[in-house]
């Protein structure tokens, strides 16, 4: 029985190896894949999805390994220079302080930063900081509130005009 997981293992090993071979190399569509490996288009897309999740966990289990390891040696960093800095050196200290600093940011210490953003005299102003395309959209979202406002207003008559 271990020997059918194991086969079956390596089949699957295999397939997603030669899937991610015509992808890459080969520049192949899915469609392409699927029958050249006489696959289900949907097998092939759940075989590429498989390949994405282990390749996301690949890269997140090494950005944790190298986070660790630079964790560590700004650890060594500022307990070689601590005793110096407590003694009143002033470059020491310095070392350790940024020593610090990079420790908080790695581990995610830091508090967010806020932005505050105030519209200054007119509306125009500041969408001058917006991307053109934004602009575009919040001007016609503001024309648009006007003319329904202006809509929903009782118009004045002048006089003669009948409503």
């Amino acid at each position: 029985m271990a020997g059918r997981v194991v086969s079956s293992r390596l089949k699957r090993v295999k397939r997603r190896a030669d899937i991610l071979e015509l992808l890459t190399v080969h520049n192949a569509t899915v469609d392409e894949i699927a029958a050249t490996l006489e696959m289900s288009r949907d097998k092939v897309l759940r075989d590429i999805a498989a390949c994405e999740r282990l390749e996301d966990q690949a890269q997140r289990t090494m950005v944790a390994r190298m986070r660790q390891v630079h964790h560590e040696r700004l650890e060594m960093m500022q307990r070689d220079y601590w005793a110096e800095a407590r003694a009143g050196n002033e470059k020491a200290a310095q070392v350790v302080l940024r020593a610090m600093g990079s420790q908080s940011k790695l581990l995610g210490l830091n508090a967010p930063e806020m932005t505050e953003v105030k519209l200054g005299g007119s509306v125009e102003l500041g969408l001058e900081a917006l991307k053109a395309t934004e602009r575009q959209t919040l001007r016609a979202h503001l024309l648009h509130i006007v003319e329904s406002d202006q809509a929903d207003e009782p118009k004045l008559l002048e006089a003669g005009e009948v409503a």
